[in-house]
């Protein structure tokens, strides 16, 4: 074996020495940059992704029942509503936002669809208590299950308060009411009496209004879900991030 020959080959070892030397010093500094970065990644899986994925499916299965926890105050407005951390967990939220700003253009509508929502649930609540016969049709029951049940519980004097009280099961759909709930019995009885209120022709304009806005607020959140899902799988595979909670939220097809 010539010179010549023996130069050309050691030119080609050295050069696939450095080919390899190249690609173990690249992943290496790769893993060692996703090392680093994990745990920055990590806390906004924790305080962002995962409790917005959590609340969004919680409201999804309220929505799907008609069940929009509304109340005469709106207070079911602020528990549904998509907020960002508070306190020092808020400088996360805004790294997450810089990174991902169509998700936060995302949830400021949602949370516009959300106060939509509200108004016309509004509207939907006060045709319901215009109807002709509703205050003395919830007065006639309370006034049954007292007598039945021998009770002279204030929970069912025809009062402002109390009949608020139900009207707001009628407005959520409500099916089934806690078992500590004060009216938990008297609903029991006479629900499919009540809820008969949302049947009525003349509050179909309304009731059509809400099943708009819930269809809406259904398809934002599926939307939202998605992204959050694409991106928790994205990180689990680059990083092993890992959540207690992940079995419960599957990749959304």
């Amino acid at each position: 074996m010539n010179v010549q020959t023996i130069m050309m080959a050691s030119t080609v070892v050295i050069a696939f020495a450095t080919v390899i030397y190249a690609t173990l010093t690249y992943f290496l500094l790769r893993e060692q940059r996703r090392e680093k970065e994990k745990p920055r990644i990590q806390e906004i899986v924790d305080v962002v992704i995962c409790p917005l994925i959590k609340k969004l499916e919680e409201q999804k299965g309220s929505f799907k029942k008609g069940d929009f926890k509304w109340t005469q105050n709106g207070f079911y407005y602020l528990r549904h509503k998509l907020e960002p951390p508070h306190g020092a967990e808020m400088l996360i939220y805004e790294e997450f936002k810089k990174v991902f700003p169509e998700i936060d253009n995302e949830i400021i509508k949602y949370n516009a669809e959300l106060m939509k929502q509200k108004e016309t649930l509004d509207a939907f609540a006060d045709e319901i208590v215009l109807l002709p016969d509703y205050q003395k049709r919830v007065s006639e029951l309370f006034e049954k299950y007292k007598k039945e049940r021998k009770t002279s519980d204030t929970f069912f004097e025809s009062n402002t308060k109390n009949l608020e009280y139900i009207l707001e099961d009628i407005v959520n759909n409500k099916h089934e009411l806690n078992s500590s709930n004060a009216y938990y019995d008297f609903w029991n009885l006479y629900k499919e009496d009540l809820l008969k209120f949302r049947e009525r022709e003349e509050i179909m304009g309304s009731r059509s209004e809400v099943e708009i806005g819930t269809k809406n607020l259904l398809a934002l959140s599926e939307r939202i879900l998605k992204r959050l899902m694409d991106i928790m799988n994205r990180y689990r595979r680059k990083f092993g991030i890992v959540y207690k909670d992940i079995k419960k939220y599957p990749p959304v097809s």
